[in-house]
């Protein structure tokens, strides 16, 4: 693609627009080259590229091998355009579905990543990554990315595949987003990523492995405790609601006896939350708790 060879209907809006881009009078004498052409043709190389790029990629390869040949060194000029858009600062890339079972596709993939982002939002749902290869993935990404969104739904990734994932980001990655479902991770480490934020991620990536265990109970036990509330809560409803029938339906001495226990429920109910909420803030957290409990 070049903008100078370009034609449109009247000459003269052909001149305006190459006058635009090149910061020039309209009217004026057209240039045959200059940087802001260059800039343009690269970034809507990209873009055209990134547009079909999911369609290329999951395309059938063909059997034929001069057919097949000339297939790769489409993918291939496709990969350098949509990379050679050093200007983009966010890209969605869409690939699921897409084979990745094998380390040339992960490098052609990763090879089309533009090198300046900020942001991406990466799908790689049901492609056939494994922990292998998110080493190589994490590794790909600009080192100034702040912002990642990476599902990695439906693919073999482990609890461990995720730890050095998170090892190895860049220190300037500010927010992950990571989709695991239908993979081998587990509920807790599923959990870990959804509920906190990047900081407490790496923390626990790099955590021995008592306390990784013991942050993922922390995470865990806020809604064990709103559960445990919430029964408790419907007990004392219904013990509200016996006390408010007719003193003529109950003696004396049961209704004394319901009173003492929906006091005593509440007062239990208001330690257990202050004692929740004193573990969960102290800086052991969880880990704290279980130590002072094994010593």
């Amino acid at each position: 693609m070049n903008l100078t060879c370009a034609e449109a209907t009247f000459d003269a809006d052909r001149i305006r627009i190459l006058n635009t881009i090149a910061g020039q009078d309209l009217v004026a004498e057209t240039l045959p080259d200059c940087d802001e052409y260059d800039m343009t043709n690269c970034r809507l190389r990209g873009l055209f590229a990134l547009t079909f790029w999911h369609r290329a990629m999951a395309a059938e390869r063909p059997v034929e091998k001069a057919a097949c040949k000339q297939f790769n060194l489409l993918l291939r000029d496709m990969a350098i355009a949509i990379s050679g858009d050093k200007w983009r600062k966010s890209v969605t890339m869409y690939l699921a579905g897409v084979d990745l079972s094998t380390p040339a596709l992960v490098d052609l993939m990763l090879s089309s990543i533009p090198p300046n982002l900020l942001k991406l939002n990466l799908d790689l749902t049901g492609t056939g990554i494994t922990d292998k290869d998110l080493r190589k993935i994490v590794e790909a990404f600009p080192k100034c990315l702040q912002t990642l969104a990476l599902d990695m739904s439906g693919n073999e990734v482990s609890d461990a595949g995720v730890m050095k994932f998170v090892q190895f980001l860049h220190e300037d990655m500010k927010t992950i987003n990571l989709g695991l479902a239908r993979t081998k991770v587990s509920g807790g480490v599923l959990e870990l990523t959804k509920s906190v934020a990047l900081p407490k991620i790496r923390q626990w990536a790099v955590a021995p492995e008592h306390k990784q265990a013991a942050m993922i109970d922390a995470i865990k036990q806020p809604g064990e405790a709103q559960k445990m509330a919430s029964q408790e809560e419907e007990w004392r409803a219904s013990r509200e609601n016996i006390l408010a029938l007719a003193r003529r339906r109950m003696t004396e001495d049961v209704r004394k006896r319901l009173e003492a226990d929906l006091a005593g429920s509440k007062a239990v109910a208001t330690q257990r939350a202050a004692a929740m909420a004193a573990q969960l803030a102290s800086p052991s957290g969880a880990g704290g708790a279980r130590s002072r409990a094994g010593s």
